[in-house]
């Protein structure tokens, strides 16, 4: 949890997570942002968009399974990225997932990666 803990309360994203443009390219056509000016991905999951996202070197991915799992129990969720690298050059990835219940906007599950 370095990455976010190294910068001042309330500094942008866009300060933060400076990796994003090392995102998976099956990943970015499928952003729903700006991810240049934003400097994080934001995709919708539903069936159809897990297919694009997860192709290619992805196919066969147990996280693709867990997603599919979690839109066939609440249905379209949104999948928010934030890449970044350490200083020693490791990969720091948070991963969310952001669903709908009535008309709150919760976060259903969250992964760190860090490798």
């Amino acid at each position: 949890m370095g990455v976010p803990s190294e910068f001042p309360k309330n500094t942008a994203t866009q300060d933060m997570f400076g990796a994003w443009d090392r995102l998976p390219p099956e990943w970015t056509d499928e952003s729903a942002d700006d991810i240049g000016r934003d400097h994080f991905l934001v995709a919708v999951i539903n069936h159809d968009s897990l297919d694009r996202l997860f192709r290619d070197q992805f196919t066969e991915s147990a996280y693709k399974d867990f997603l599919g799992k979690e839109v066939g129990k609440q249905g379209q969720l949104y999948w928010v990225v934030f890449p970044d690298l350490m200083r020693d050059g490791d990969a720091f990835v948070i991963f969310t997932l952001w669903g709908k219940t009535k008309d709150t906007w919760g976060i259903a599950h969250v992964d760190i990666v860090c490798q």
